[in-house]
């Protein structure tokens, strides 16, 4: 983040906190204009969602002000294809041929002032494609894609065929996530929503503008104060989450799945939702308690710097659980009942997500989840 902005969103976050008022998105940079008021609108709705995710599902902004024409089409987009488009804005072409096979590219029907938005999805490995957004010429051509991809030089004749040159577009460039790209309802412009990839914990949500020389930013949206989530939590809540991490080890040596790290951003991600959003602690952890208890006394059995480790990483979940229930209903205004109920659910969840352990019911992630959340709180 510009350090100029961080600091203008961190003297609003501590305005908000000095309030006494929960945490909400904050819109850093020209609260006037129409795609930043969307914006902030569609970022508040996320943040007030159930989904653990900010990206999913993607929210409508006013229609007064702008509508979705392109965004990613599900949350888990790891098998391609991830992109759903208006067929009356954008077009689009599947290619077949080598070395190009399976790479499908979206392009504005209308071009605005000389360019066109072009969205261009690479098929890339297990994890799902990348994603590149780029304005051409108004004299784009199909053929001209392969040109679009490679980021090709153009020569004299690609000029005068095609119009003004791809230019490749540094704000989206090879991303995990597909853009969001919306329609000003009352110019018809399209503009760019960045959302993050999905490995940061509530990534800032930047608003892009296409211009000739590019994109030009006139806003961002912030979700935190930039601190990771475990910081707002209680002291005894931390300490049950070291010695949760430390039951992890280095995982050193792992190649290219990473399941430690995997874990620990999993991990990560769940105490920032928890500091901040809690009622969206909604994903089902793979194992369950019973699974989770009786793997690490396996684990732990012989080895005495692991019992150690383990008989404290017991005696920490009471305590934690205990602060969790007094800062939810300091917080949240919680009643007595329900903070010590929510934070018995939310200490047993965060438990859980460490870890995935053989499961022989083959994982509990897919069953339905009940949160205790009161009603109507946010």
């Amino acid at each position: 983040m510009d350090r100029a902005w961080q600091v203008v969103a961190a003297a609003l976050w501590l305005t908000m906190a000095a309030a006494g008022a929960n945490a909400e998105p904050v819109l850093v940079g020209d609260a006037d204009r129409p795609e930043c008021r969307a914006a902030l609108q569609m970022a508040s709705a996320a943040f007030r969602a159930t989904s653990p995710v900010l990206t999913w599902p993607v929210p409508a902004p006013d229609p007064a002000l702008a509508t979705v024409v392109l965004s990613r089409n599900a949350r888990d987009i790891s098998g391609g294809d991830g992109v759903e488009a208006d067929a009356e804005v954008f077009d689009h072409i599947r290619l077949t041929e080598r070395p190009f096979s399976n790479h499908v590219f979206h392009w504005q029907r209308l071009a605005q002032d000389g360019y066109r938005i072009v969205v261009v999805e690479a098929p890339m490995s297990w994890r799902g494609s990348r994603y590149s957004l780029y304005l051409a010429g108004a004299g784009f051509a199909t053929k001209a894609l392969p040109d679009v991809y490679l980021g090709a030089a153009w020569s004299k004749d690609r000029w005068d065929a095609f119009g003004p040159p791809i230019l490749r577009a540094s704000v989206y460039d090879d991303n995990w996530a597909p853009p969001t790209i919306l329609r000003d309802t009352d110019s018809g412009r399209l503009w760019l929503l960045e959302q993050g990839e999905f490995y940061f914990w509530q990534a800032e949500w930047q608003v892009h503008l296409p211009v000739a020389e590019g994109f030009q930013s006139p806003c961002r949206v912030v979700f935190h104060d930039g601190r990771p989530g475990l910081e707002h939590l209680p002291a005894a809540v931390q300490r049950f989450a070291r010695l949760a991490d430390d039951t992890l080890g280095p995982g050193l040596n792992e190649g290219t799945l990473n399941p430690t790290q995997r874990n620990r951003r999993r991990v990560e991600h769940g105490w920032t939702t928890l500091a901040h959003r809690p009622l969206a602690l909604t994903d089902t952890p793979y194992n369950s308690r019973a699974e989770v208890e009786a793997a690490l006394a396996v684990w732990a059995k012989g080895v005495l710097a692991r019992v150690r480790l383990h008989r404290r990483l017991l005696a920490s979940i009471g305590p934690a659980e205990a602060a969790l229930a007094g800062h939810l209903a300091g917080q949240f205004k919680l009643a007595e009942a329900d903070a010590r109920g929510f934070a018995f659910y939310a200490i047993d969840y965060m438990l859980r997500s460490h870890y995935t352990f053989n499961s022989p019911t083959g994982g509990h992630r897919h069953l339905p989840v009940v949160v205790p959340w009161p009603e109507g709180v946010r």
